[in-house]
């Protein structure tokens, strides 16, 4: 029995590189910016805490009162700042049918695939919006046990029900973007026409998607630990050094100017976009790989939905035989869907 999702590892990593070499600036500034939108650049957020202290207001000065405008300007800035995550979690469901475009076709471009795909896109995000809906129900409900059950001891055997729920989240949401994007792409599908047609192949061979789901899971660790180092290499001596001179600064024994310090400011904009620009650059080849990966896993398991034929053949005839008989088995081939089609 051949693994696909085994084999086809060495077949991404070929894909990925003749698709990103010889380097092409304009076509990696476009990568990058999709990588951006799909989820390149990750973190978590973090607060300051004020304390403010118990106690009666002083005698010697008034009390604050927060004015109703005051109110209205945290609600507007809320409702603006919601308005922007919604727009940007829709930016990022329609890049992902952009990104596919990209790796099958090998022309990055952006507005005009983002036109084509942003109908698929707002319904891709509608479904993870939904099915997100449907893993937070149970885990409030867990809450609401949690705060009025009589013993928390309840609470122990409904966190491996809820480690479950999450799991099973990742993976369908890692499912519906690696696979039944494409299929929806292949075939003109909605999401739930999509996961239809893909269900079949998913069913047939658990076996395959469950070594691929297992194999992704250590290929992200390790794709993320290369990122790490990539960016450790240059933030790390470039965030000392700028601490090294604000110490400097504002630590020393003075004669620096406050026009030398506001230089200083200005020009840390400028490294700030340049350290971005360079942390999504880091990352574009490893997402590259991971959606080239996903096709050659798909393609290779459920041929009706392969979007990289031409990809497939190029690479998996290098050095296998004469390239003249590859065309000519290239020309032969008329099941291959075209463009309309995809």
């Amino acid at each position: 029995m051949s693994w696909y999702a085994i084999e086809d590892i060495e077949d991404a990593l070929t894909a990925t590189r003749q698709f990103l070499f010889p380097f092409d600036m304009r076509k990696w500034l476009k990568l990058a910016i999709i990588v951006f939108f799909i989820g390149g650049v990750g973190g978590g957020g973090g607060g300051t805490n004020f304390t403010v202290p118990s106690g009666d207001t002083p005698s010697d000065f008034p009390p604050i009162q927060e004015p109703a405008n005051v109110v209205v300007l945290i609600l507007v800035v809320v409702a603006v700042l919601l308005l922007i995550g919604l727009l940007f979690a829709i930016a990022s469901s329609v890049f992902q049918f952009v990104f596919v475009d990209a790796v099958r076709s090998e022309e990055v471009h952006i507005r005009a695939p983002f036109r084509r795909w942003f109908g698929k896109g707002v319904r891709l995000f509608v479904f993870s919006f939904l099915l997100f809906l449907l893993i937070l129900a149970p885990i409030f409900g867990v809450g609401a046990v949690f705060l009025f059950a009589v013993t928390p001891l309840l609470l122990l055997f409904l966190l491996p029900f809820l480690f479950i729920v999450a799991i099973l989240l990742a993976i369908t949401l890692s499912l519906t973007t690696d696979f039944v994007v494409p299929v929806m792409m292949h075939e003109n599908l909605g999401v739930l026409a999509g996961w239809r047609r893909f269900w079949p192949v998913l069913r047939e061979q658990w076996k395959q998607y469950g070594v691929y789901v297992v194999l992704r899971w250590l290929l992200g660790i390790a794709g993320g630990i290369l990122v790490a180092i990539a960016l450790a290499v240059v933030f790390v001596p470039v965030l000392g050094i700028g601490a090294l001179l604000g110490f400097g600064l504002f630590a020393g024994a003075g004669g620096v100017t406050n026009a030398v310090i506001a230089f200083l400011v200005v020009l840390a904009i400028p490294i700030g976009l340049l350290l971005l620009i360079y942390a999504l650059f880091v990352q574009v080849p490893v997402a590259t790989f991971f959606r080239y990966y996903a096709l050659f896993v798909l393609g290779d398991s459920a041929p009706e939905f392969d979007l990289i034929p031409d990809q497939r053949r190029t690479v998996r005839a290098d050095g296998e035989g004469d390239p003249t008989e590859l065309s000519e088995d290239a020309a032969e081939d008329t099941d291959e869907p075209t463009d309309d089609d995809r």
